[in-house]
């Protein structure tokens, strides 16, 4: 939800904000998105020339972090009981 409210502010989708993040971190020199359907790109077309300032970059930083997005494990399979 907090990503909705700053790509809001920044006049574009979700899926572009998500694209421009991920072009504006440091090492990173293209993104590979995909689509299901000609009518998704347009959800996420604008991306390349969507400049995010500093402070949207920190404030998207604070949104993952404060919600512990990509924290995750990989799953391991559940050990079977002691015998």
């Amino acid at each position: 939800e907090r990503l909705r409210t700053i790509a809001g502010e920044c006049g574009c989708t979700v899926a572009e904000l998500a694209i421009a993040w991920t072009l504006a971190q440091d090492g990173v020199t293209g993104a590979i998105v995909g689509a299901r359907r000609p009518g998704q790109l347009d959800a996420w077309l604008g991306a390349g020339a969507l400049a995010l300032s500093p402070q949207t970059l920190h404030a998207i930083d604070e949104a993952i972090a404060d919600t512990g997005a990509g924290l995750d494990q990989p799953a391991t399979a559940p050990r079977p009981p002691a015998t």
